[in-house]
């Protein structure tokens, strides 16, 4: 994940597949879904504001969570 973005879209380049969720600071869901293996555009229309949002990418065996900043 690219820690600046300035579209309403972020690119995930992923080694399997995964389950995401995007939080702003205030811990609400702005958008979900899933990637896939290879190269993935999430496109995030609700995420017009600018600041600081929070992915959390999940499957069956693992999970983390990555930040980055909406210009």
């Amino acid at each position: 994940v690219s820690t600046m973005i300035n579209t309403n879209s972020v690119g995930v380049t992923s080694q399997g597949v995964y389950n995401y969720f995007i939080y702003d600071l205030n811990g609400k869901t702005v958008s979900k879904g899933q990637i896939n293996n290879g190269y993935n555009s999430i496109s995030t229309p609700a995420m017009n504001a600018a600041g600081m949002y929070f992915i959390r990418f999940s499957n069956d065996a693992e999970q983390w969570i990555e930040k980055f900043v909406r210009q």
